[in-house]
């Protein structure tokens, strides 16, 4: 029988009582959860395509007052080619199937988007069905918000990934016909990436994906070199803690090094905690938050979910910058910790009042009544 190994911690004079584990329920949830947890964004399995390299399937372009050239072969994120789009005013990236298809079967709209040379698009995406009616309203889904896509924008010089989830497109019982990326403004929008965009009926935690992509030049350049993945100045844990991170949890019982429930690489930090714990990592030198705007990682509420947490971040001093509640849409894809499944997290370094500070200490707090269960994988700060 595989067992787990905590390091039960205490800092700055907390204590407390530390419960027993039931190793043995444990670890046969464990054992089910692996097996159903979904794959990280960079591994999706695609069930029906629109685009990779051409338009797929059963789709044609039908797109208005745009240019798009679906054999751009200078900015890609995969394959030999990606689509390319300039949108007029009120113009729209659109995929038509005049017979209509059952989207109700999938989870999410996935794929990447790069925002060319100057990025901050206000796309919009829209379905019509095979009665005519637009949904879910003529406004559409935005795109560019954190729910959708890492970073909360589309970014300039960059690919980034994105999830809309089919409920939120709200096809209901017809087909849908078209599906289109909309230009709610007047205005001209600038030019515009997507590659290997489909439907997958996979639940993807938004922020497994890598976060950027290179032209194919660039990739041509670096493959030849045998480029290896470097650890970034940003990371907090990655496998492991890097970068000089230490564990100063209290009231905690912590596992670095979980090998069942792993999100990325071979291990991810299983924490059980009691109501007021906190999983905490500090650095005895604080790191300087310039160029930083979030706090992000990955969290599997473990077989129950709906975990109360705080994320908390302190000074140079050890003195409280700011605490935000993990709850909602704007923090938690999804809405909120869910039960048996990897989601990602991002926490605005400005709503914690910790833009251009000097961090010290980071601290996950259970915020709720019980005893609580969970693992946490990726954590870094990013640009």
């Amino acid at each position: 029988m595989t067992s787990h190994v905590f390091k039960q911690t205490k800092r700055r004079g907390l204590s407390g009582a530390f419960r027993p584990i039931v190793l043995a329920a444990i670890l046969v949830w464990i054992g089910a959860c692996v097996l159903l947890a979904p794959a990280p964004a960079a591994a999706v399995t695609y069930g029906h395509m629109l685009y990779d390299d051409e338009i797929r399937n059963v789709w044609k372009d039908s797109s208005w007052r745009a240019e798009v050239d679906p054999e751009h072969t200078t900015n890609v994120y995969n394959g030999s080619s990606s689509m390319a789009v300039t949108l007029e005013g009120k113009g729209a990236l659109c995929f038509t199937y005049e017979k209509g298809w059952d989207l109700t079967r999938f989870y999410a709209l996935v794929g990447w988007i790069h925002g060319g040379t100057e990025g901050g698009q206000n796309l919009r995406l829209v379905i019509i069905d095979t009665d005519g009616n637009v949904l879910p309203s003529r406004q559409g889904v935005r795109l560019a918000t954190p729910a959708h896509i890492q970073g909360g924008e589309i970014p300039p010089g960059r690919w980034q990934f994105f999830v809309i989830p089919v409920s939120e497109l709200k096809p209901g019982f017809r087909n849908t016909a078209r599906i289109a990326f909309y230009n709610g403004s007047k205005e001209a929008m600038p030019t515009f990436y997507l590659d290997d965009v489909g439907f997958t009926a996979q639940r993807v935690p938004l922020f497994a994906a890598p976060q950027t992509g290179r032209t194919q030049e660039e990739r041509v350049e670096k493959e030849g070199e045998g480029e290896g993945t470097e650890e970034t100045a940003s990371a907090i844990y990655t496998d492991a803690l890097v970068n000089d991170w230490q564990d100063w949890s209290w009231n905690t019982n912590v596992d670095l090094g979980n090998r069942e429930n792993a999100a990325k690489g071979e291990h991810a930090i299983l924490v059980e905690q009691e109501p007021g714990g906190g999983l905490s990592f500090g650095r005895e030198v604080p790191l300087s938050t310039g160029g930083y705007r979030a706090l992000q990682f990955l969290i599997h509420g473990g077989p129950a979910g709906e975990q109360r947490l705080n994320v908390s971040l302190y000074d140079e001093n050890e003195e409280l910058l700011g605490t935000l509640l993990l709850d909602g849409p704007k923090y938690v894809y999804g809405g909120n910790i869910g039960g048996g499944r990897w989601q990602g997290v991002r926490v605005p370094l400005a709503e914690v009042n910790a833009t251009a500070a000097k961090v010290k200490k980071i601290a996950i707090i259970n915020a709720g009544r019980d005893t609580v269960l969970y693992y946490v994988d990726s954590l870094t700060f990013a640009k």
